[in-house]
């Protein structure tokens, strides 16, 4: 966690600014599972559990053999069974055709918040000022296998305008406007 801020005159008694910064970064690994074909799956022997609750296998040729229209066995199909890793984590799944796996991925999020106003005496009575601040936040996820990008980031840089107006009328009574736009992004 870190900043700053910074704030002086520019017209001496008449226009001041000020500006503040804050920022920060978090950095840690989160435990990710993923579900993954077993070993079985992976070389197109689809198992199932019978009426006995006993593990049936049905072999791909036969699998094949009962589909209607079947052309064969897509090597394709398991050529991408087999680029999922080996499950390391069988406490989830389905138990027989899929396991999980499991890995730690490291976490980057940054947070950083810009603020900037402006004071304006115009004369005795009367006082302007603008506000502006600015929000640019990075939350990363998590990628769906070790080495590939993040699944999802999450960006925030929404914004705010403020501005006001305070005029003194008698020494008893003083009036302010404010004005304010907020853009969530």
């Amino acid at each position: 966690i870190y900043g700053g801020r910074i704030g002086g005159k520019i017209i001496k008694d008449k226009l001041f600014f000020f500006g503040n910064f804050e920022g920060q970064q978090d950095r840690y690994d989160s435990s990710v599972i993923r579900t993954v074909p077993r070993e079985t799956l992976r070389n197109g022997i689809v198992q199932y559990l019978n009426q006995n609750r006993q593990i049936v296998q049905v072999q791909p040729q036969e699998l094949v053999s009962r589909l209607n229209d079947a052309r064969g066995i897509s090597q394709t199909a398991l050529g991408i069974l087999r680029q999922y890793p080996l499950p390391n984590d069988f406490t989830t799944g389905d138990g027989i055709n899929t396991a999980g796996f499991r890995f730690n991925s490291p976490v980057a999020d940054r947070f950083n918040t810009y603020v900037a106003k402006f004071d304006y005496i115009l004369n005795q009575k009367n006082r302007l000022f603008v506000r502006g601040q600015l929000q640019n936040d990075r939350e990363g996820g998590v990628p769906q296998f070790p080495g590939l990008p993040e699944n999802t980031v999450d960006l925030n840089n929404s914004k705010g305008l403020a501005a006001g107006w305070d005029t003194t009328i008698t020494n008893n009574m003083i009036a302010n406007f404010r004005y304010g736009f907020t853009r969530q992004g």
